[in-house]
């Protein structure tokens, strides 16, 4: 069964990074991105850096902290001390961070640090855990792989058909794109979450992601479809396993 669970996530990933890499070898989104600079929009730079800095990673995950915790507080409809306040955050905390031991493992169960935490909250902090997963995953590939990002080929004249694997600057992990893969995580699991909400989430991912090429220099288009499908394909998989299917 568990294997059964995991195989459209694989799937889904292997797809998009298999696109982005047939772009990448194509030469179609290096293309792109000339195109995009010859015909440059300022305002749609500066729209796209902007857009950028809410897909940080530090940012998405105090956006989801905040949330969940808000949630669970005012689910039962009375204040707490501070003290017990702080109890209560840190077993949230602590249950976060056994969950996504659990998730790496492929158990399917709740930790039992959350069973005092309200549905919505779950899924807020639950976001964090799939981001964390991915967070993971696309590190590893960027440091594998080694593509120079657009800002070096742009600026410096790198090759951007040569890789440089394993080596620690940053400006040669441009596949996959982090932001990408963080806000489809995160989005996944919300949009499971939160049905209702889901073509609004869903927008925002979209946005944030595409921020990320338009904004010229950070990524190419494939660095983006690879992450995308990298961070929804960990968030299908979370979602599939604690079957996270909510109604609001």
């Amino acid at each position: 069964m568990k294997h059964r669970i995991a195989v459209a996530p694989l799937l889904l990933a292997a797809a998009g990074l298999a696109a982005g890499a047939l772009l990448w070898a194509s030469g179609g989104d290096v293309a792109l991105n000339h195109w995009l600079l010859a015909h440059e929009s300022p305002t749609v730079t500066s729209l796209a850096t902007q857009l950028g800095w809410l897909g940080l990673g530090r940012v998405q995950i105090i956006a989801c902290l905040l949330a969940g915790l808000w949630c669970g507080a005012h689910a039962r409809g009375r204040r707490v001390g501070c003290l017990p306040t702080l109890s209560i955050t840190g077993r949230w905390l602590l249950g976060l961070a056994h969950q996504t031991v659990l998730l790496l493992r492929g158990q399917r169960q709740w930790t039992p640090h959350w069973r005092t935490l309200p549905y919505h909250g779950r899924v807020w902090l639950l976001a964090i855990a799939s981001f964390a997963l991915a967070g993971l995953a696309q590190l590893l590939l960027k440091i594998s792989i080694g593509r120079p990002r657009p800002k070096e080929t742009f600026w410096n004249g790198i090759d951007p058909y040569t890789p440089h694997p394993f080596g620690l600057d940053a400006g040669f992990w441009s596949f996959p794109s982090g932001h990408s893969t963080s806000s489809f995580a995160i989005a996944m699991v919300l949009m499971a979450g939160f049905p209702r909400w889901r073509w609004p989430i869903l927008l925002i991912a979209t946005l944030l992601a595409a921020s990320r090429f338009m904004a010229l220099t950070p990524h190419y288009v494939g660095d983006v479809i690879a992450g995308s499908a990298l961070g929804a394909a960990v968030a299908l998989y979370i979602v599939r396993t604690l079957r996270v299917q909510g109604n609001a």
